[in-house]
């Protein structure tokens, strides 16, 4: 990202020398992008958090990805060592404007419980916060909802490329 940004401003750098309106438009645009986070379409798009370990028996290895849409809707695949979840949440922007909580809306099956019949979470129960600190994005866990380790020494998640997918509605998921 820095690369095509660096890449925008050159190319209005050079426009600016018989015009300065170019270069001034350029960085009112990146910084409105990138800058702050404050909005849900800066967060659109789908994230992945990957942990691997070794328990002292055997290696362990769990994979989230997140995918949020503009309006709030989001969802969770979470695949590993005994566990797949398919979760339907909310987005929201969160106290500070580089954070967004995604909080639990219903299991993809339709139902706030899991496939054994347990309310594992409840309706609105904060499931992680996403920091955006120094183009990192950082997970503060919830009560509930962690990875297997517990050290957390890499909190990390990761943006993937944009790509085009079926829009999905939470109210699919609504009884």
């Amino acid at each position: 990202m820095k690369f095509l940004v660096n890449r925008l401003l050159l190319k209005h750098f050079v426009r600016s020398i018989f015009s300065p309106r170019p270069l001034l438009l350029a960085l009112l645009t990146t910084s409105s992008a990138f800058g702050d986070g404050a909005s849900l379409s800066n967060w659109r798009g789908e994230y992945l958090y990957k942990e691997s370990f070794y328990d002292g028996k055997q290696s362990v290895i769990t994979e989230i990805k997140l995918s949020i849409s503009n309006d709030g809707n989001c969802r969770i695949t979470w695949n590993g060592f005994q566990t797949n979840k398919d979760i339907i949440c909310t987005a929201s922007i969160g106290e500070r404007k580089n954070e967004i909580n995604i909080d639990f809306f219903r299991f993809s099956s339709g139902t706030v419980e899991n496939e054994y019949g347990i309310n594992q979470y409840s309706e609105n129960e904060r499931l992680v916060t996403l920091k955006n600190e120094h183009h990192q994005i950082r997970a503060v866990w919830g009560v509930g909802f962690n990875p297997f380790s517990t050290d957390n020494k890499k909190p990390y998640f990761i943006k993937l490329q944009t790509r085009t997918t079926a829009p999905f509605n939470k109210a699919d998921f609504s009884q």
